[in-house]
């Protein structure tokens, strides 16, 4: 047990004394001696003369009651189809930040619950995202994008997540997770993937099993994510439940289908990848180094959270509270350079610096 991960302490516990009569122990800072046929305990005196240098602790003066700080992380960021809005989760609100003048603000003006998983719809007049409130429970609601008000979509308290709306802004396709060892296991039957109208209705489940449902340029299919055996890809119809396996990998984290449904984009080992989509018969294995089909890299550092722009001609992602950028442009065409690739800090200040760039750069500047 001591090999591994010392759940037992990593001093020795217990030892026999050489006439097999007594056992040595150690506790409470002294050593003992238990006689084992009286059952009787007497310590064992030491003394130990030593010299100890003590450092003086580093220390740092530390606010922790501050109206403001600073957010330290971007959760679920996504861009508005027309590049001029983004939205993220942090500290358990949707916040809106205005990408030219850096203005940030709430969606909405509610404290009741927690807001999770943003998303505009295709034409950016909506947002949908899921609720949590641990007495509750969740919820999903579309709203408008510009006040914020709106209304429930479902009609009973779930833990969902992962909210999308299909091309045409009719639908919204959610999952629908289970409880554990810390949330409660109540309105936990049948979890798995579900649509509803996006003015609300009755739910129907689509499929038991997959997660990140998305959807690419047809509103009658579905694309979600697996992580057993392998993580996949899968294309699910929403008429016939029909499931077929597009892609397989060895360590992909996320598969984004692009809105035109032309482009799949693909985190691995914490890298962002791009490569043109292709359904065929025959599951696809792909990764960094496939050859049968033209991959491009795009993060340089490292990069999550893949989301696309609404006329799938570039990429977006983040690293930390930054958000990373990156055009398509020319890049599957020998012909054409990249146009240019940008960060986006989530602090006060957003900077450009404009170039062009062959595929694969990325311009990084700190705002």
């Amino acid at each position: 047990m001591q090999e591994t991960w010392a759940i037992h302490g990593v001093y020795p516990t217990i030892a026999w004394t050489p006439d097999n009569e007594q056992l040595v122990f150690w506790a409470g800072g002294s050593i003992h001696k238990l006689d084992v046929d009286d059952k009787s305990v007497s310590t064992i005196p030491f003394k130990v003369e030593t010299n100890k240098q003590i450092q003086k602790a580093v220390r740092f003066t530390q606010n922790i009651d501050s109206d403001n700080f600073d957010v330290k992380m971007l959760r679920n960021v996504q861009i508005s189809p027309d590049g001029e809005t983004a939205i993220f989760e942090a500290l358990g609100h949707i916040y809106k930040r205005d990408l030219e003048s850096g203005k940030v603000k709430r969606l909405t003006k509610q404290d009741d619950h927690f807001e999770l998983f943003p998303q505009f719809s295709r034409d950016g007049k909506k947002i949908v995202y899921t609720t949590w409130d641990d007495n509750e429970q969740g919820s999903v609601r579309v709203v408008s994008a510009r006040s914020g008000r709106g209304d429930t979509i479902t009609k009973e308290p779930g833990k969902y997540v992962e909210p999308t709306f299909s091309p045409d802004g009719k639908t919204v396709v959610y999952r629908k997770a289970s409880g554990g060892s810390i949330l409660n296991p109540t309105w936990s039957l049948e979890p798995g993937i579900y649509s509803v109208s996006a003015k609300g209705g009755k739910a129907t489940l689509i499929t038991k099993s997959g997660y990140q449902p998305q959807f690419g340029a047809a509103n009658d299919r579905i694309y979600v994510m697996s992580p057993w055996p392998k993580p996949t890809l899968s294309v699910v119809e929403l008429e016939s439940k029909q499931v077929r396996k597009l892609y397989e990998s060895e360590h992909a984290t996320e598969f984004r289908v692009s809105p035109d449904g032309q482009y799949l984009a693909f985190a691995e080992r914490f890298k962002v990848f791009v490569t043109p989509f292709v359904e065929r018969g025959k599951t696809i294995n792909i990764g960094p180094k496939d050859s049968q089909f033209p991959i491009e890299q795009l993060s340089v550092r490292a990069g999550e959270n893949i989301s696309w722009s609404g006329t799938s001609d570039k990429l977006y992602w983040s690293l930390g509270p930054e958000l990373y950028h990156a055009s398509l442009a020319g890049l599957f065409d020998i012909n054409q350079n990249a146009e240019t690739d940008f960060k986006v800090k989530s602090g006060d200040n957003i900077g450009f610096k404009n170039t062009i760039a062959e595929p694969k750069t990325i311009i990084e500047y700190t705002g």
